[in-house]
């Protein structure tokens, strides 16, 4: 079967194109985008409240989908050698979020976290905060001498993910739980009566 080229249907998509364009809208009604509104969102890329504010009929998911057209977004996961270098260095160091972004002014803390994974980038483990609860500060200094993690702890003891979820923080600490921890750390609780006299 031979396929037959329809002129007539070929000159309706051309004449329906040509009415959209010259009303301004596409076929699903929306405002087609004008060289003025791509200047804005290229001037404020990625100033998205910015762009909101001055384009207030445009979706926010048409303006990430536009930037993405116009290849804005692109730019931004662009990491040259040198930057990389310079993310080895401070990212190992363990410094803070606010560093980070510093070091990186034109990019998110979302880009830098991923370009660090992207190059197997692990940062050093950091020291757990202390609770006040003596027996669960004990468990957490234990666990940080021997370089266990707390989804290591929770795999050894058989506790799911009840010390990595970090409920012992908000809630009072399960005893059972605690115990369970402390064997797998090879440790044993116990308790020390006080006498009265």
């Amino acid at each position: 079967m031979v396929a037959v080229f329809d002129r007539s249907v070929f000159q309706k998509n051309i004449w329906t194109r040509d009415v959209f364009q010259s009303e301004g809208i596409t076929p699903d009604g929306k405002k087609i985008w004008t060289a003025e509104e791509e200047g804005i969102l290229r001037r404020h890329y990625p100033d998205y409240a910015t762009i909101r504010k001055l384009l207030p009929h445009r979706e926010i998911k048409a303006l990430h989908h536009r930037a993405y057209l116009l290849d804005l977004s692109k730019k931004q996961n662009k990491w040259l050698a040198s930057e990389i270098s310079k993310l080895r260095r401070i990212y190992l160091s363990s410094s803070s979020r606010a560093d980070l972004i510093e070091a990186f002014p034109g990019k998110s803390l979302k880009s830098i976290y991923d370009a660090a994974q992207r190059h197997r980038l692990n940062r050093p483990k950091r020291k757990y905060k202390r609770t006040g609860h003596a027996v669960m500060d004990q468990i957490l200094a234990r666990t940080e001498e021997i370089g266990w993690t707390l989804h290591d702890l929770d795999d050894a003891s058989g506790t799911k993910k009840y010390f990595a979820t970090q409920g012992w923080r908000s809630f009072r600490p399960n005893i059972a739980k605690l115990e369970k921890a402390t064997k797998a750390l090879g440790g044993k609780l116990a308790i020390e009566w006080i006498d009265f006299d």
